[in-house]
């Protein structure tokens, strides 16, 4: 398997509206969409029940922005730009919070599902 390949498989990256999430060995990153809040940071070794937010502690700032790095290169490699909420895209479905991509976008921002062709056997 190749080596970057294999630093995947030690990730988990989870997107979940106004929140992009990077669970590595180091720690797990939540980032927050820009206006919504800042990072939150856990290091899951010493608080497995996610309690203490590391984010804004010195010690940790290399750790954060390791993981900030790697969350922004993942989806530089990997997102469709077209519906990369954080870039100005739109949803492949529907959001539990479209206000907030309302005012970051514009009131013109609207979630959309692509319409499938009819399943054929």
């Amino acid at each position: 398997m190749n080596e970057r390949l294999l630093q995947w498989f030690t990730a988990c990256v989870l997107v979940a509206g106004s929140w992009s999430v990077l669970a590595g060995n180091d720690g797990t990153l939540w980032e927050r969409l820009e206006t919504t809040g800042g990072p939150v940071l856990f290091d899951m070794h010493r608080d497995p029940e996610q309690q203490t937010n590391l984010a804004e502690r010195p010690e940790y700032t290399r750790i954060k922005n390791s993981l900030q790095a790697e969350l922004t290169q993942f989806f530089e490699e990997y997102s469709d730009p077209a519906y990369d909420l954080w870039g100005g895209g739109v949803a492949k479905g529907s959001v539990d919070r479209p206000e907030i991509f309302r005012a970051l976008y514009g009131e013109q921002w609207q979630p959309t599902t692509p319409i499938k062709p009819a399943f054929e056997e």
